[in-house]
């Protein structure tokens, strides 16, 4: 019989929130609002063409939405992961690139909202990327501290979900694999989920890296 965290790791490889198809016409679109040819959007102009007559709380949500990073520019997975959402909230597939989308900006500002609380209640330092020290902290909470302590297993979420290269997970490859964070969110809320369950984790990590620092 498979682990919990076995079937976990196969939530992370296999539950996205969009499908192949869904992603390939979503590239689709988006090529077609890029203009200059770029791989991505200033979020000005982006607003211009889908939301022209935004008033002026439309266009905060707006901006909350689709520029995920707050950088000012909308990239493919930024688009990619506000589309799957925006098909997730109304129960359809975006699978047509003739079809016009229409975003459900207001809902999708609300759970923009929630999910960047989890995300950042996991972002100890405030830069906008979880670590693998901070994805040990949040397996440590939904796991228990021996799966916490597996670097191996935090690198191996670390290369499925985000980029191998950065050694890290933002903001976009949460949202856009947010089926398996809602997991293990929801594993810990039956602990109950709290600040404090964090907190236990995050001092236990730090005492292990500090106790190997000054042990080489």
């Amino acid at each position: 019989m498979p682990s919990i965290m076995t079937v976990f790791l196969q939530i992370a490889e296999l539950t996205m929130l969009s499908d192949d198809e869904q992603k390939t016409t979503s590239a689709l679109i988006f090529r077609q609002l890029c203009t200059d040819g770029n791989c991505e959007v200033p979020v000005s102009a982006l607003q211009k063409e889908l939301f022209p007559d935004a008033t002026e709380s439309q266009l905060s949500d707006f901006y909350l939405v689709f520029d995920l990073n707050g950088d000012k520019t909308v990239t493919l997975e930024e688009f990619q992961a506000v589309l799957a959402l925006n098909d997730q909230l109304n129960g359809i597939r975006t699978v047509d690139p003739s079809q016009v989308v229409h975003f459900n900006l207001d809902s999708l500002a609300h759970l923009v909202r929630i999910y960047k609380e989890m995300f950042e209640m996991v972002d100890d330092d405030d830069n906008g990327r979880l670590s693998m020290s901070e994805l040990l902290v949040l397996l440590s909470a939904a796991f228990g501290l021996e799966v916490g302590q597996d670097r191996s297993l935090a690198q191996h979420i670390i290369h499925t979900i985000g980029k191998p290269e950065n050694g890290f997970i933002d903001f976009t490859e949460f949202l856009n694999h947010i089926p398996f964070f809602l997991a293990l969110h929801q594993r810990v809320c039956s602990d109950p989920f709290s600040l404090e369950v964090i907190q236990v984790a995050r001092d236990t990590m730090r005492w292990r890296i500090d106790s190997t620092s000054s042990s080489t």
